[in-house]
């Protein structure tokens, strides 16, 4: 948000706030592990709306809002222990989207509602079908409540339509592979209007793709070998836009983030 970086540093505890292209000092958000108001325990994933930083952590299992400047915390929500959370998006009517990794399903909290949700996407048993998902991660929620779901270990991306029982495949073929019609381990995805932009985890890239197309283009770390070098990622897990179209992903097995100009 306005060239400010905001990354959830799981196993630190914290998050760790970096002002692109400023001298402004970085700094982090969170007191250490721990269950009070200002603590973390293994903070799976982030979202900003508005004002607000959103931060699930997960080891509380707990949905904090903070103030972007760290201060303000409050707890959201609680959620359920048998709950297995992962990422969280936030809709344009303050709905909160938790991805379930292990029990292959999206939550939808609703607003002032105390942690109670409804199942959106997904059966709660892992499976190829058009209405099961298989270690979801990233969700995004665009403006009219169409859903895009990375259905991780099912190497696809699901569209699913506001009430639907069924999604639809719109990228990846199910298989892994590393055509420019296959997907292998998506892991997350961002509607950019004309376009989606995809990481792939397996493939250790960023892909490009046309809705409605059958194939993609990939638009970073395209060596297609795994590493540390500028142009390459090893496990990727995330990424975001700056507002001039550079592209930060969390690299996630090597403990950075890379910038694409």
């Amino acid at each position: 948000r306005h060239d400010v970086m905001y990354v959830s540093d799981m196993h630190n505890h914290r998050i760790i706030v970096v002002y692109l292209n400023s001298t402004i000092s970085n700094f982090a958000i969170g007191s250490g592990r721990g269950s009070q108001p200002t603590q973390f325990i293994s903070p799976m994933s982030i979202f900003i709306k508005n004002t607000s930083l959103y931060v699930n952590d997960a080891g509380n299992r707990r949905i904090q809002k903070w103030s972007l400047d760290g201060s303000n915390s409050t707890n959201v929500f609680y959620y359920n222990v048998s709950i297995s959370s992962g990422f969280i998006f936030i809709d344009n009517v303050n709905n909160i989207y938790l991805s379930e990794i292990y029990n292959h399903r999206v939550l939808r909290f609703y607003p002032n509602s105390t942690g109670v949700f409804s199942i959106v996407a997904g059966t709660g048993i892992n499976g190829s079908s058009n209405s099961q998902l298989y270690r979801p991660y990233g969700v995004f929620v665009n403006d009219i409540g169409i859903m895009y779901i990375a259905d991780t270990y099912n190497n696809r991306i699901m569209e699913w339509l506001p009430g639907a029982s069924n999604g639809s495949v719109i990228a990846g073929t199910g298989k892994p592979g590393v055509s420019s019609m296959e997907l292998h381990l998506p892991t997350h995805i961002v509607d950019a209007g004309e376009y989606m932009y995809i990481c792939e985890a397996g493939n250790k890239r960023i892909i490009r793709w046309r809705f409605n197309a059958s194939f993609g283009v990939c638009v970073a770390a395209c060596t297609g070998t795994s590493g540390i070098a500028p142009n390459q990622l090893y496990i990727p897990h995330d990424l975001a836009f700056d507002s001039n179209g550079s592209l930060y992903v969390s690299d996630w097995g090597k403990h950075r983030v890379q910038k694409f100009p």
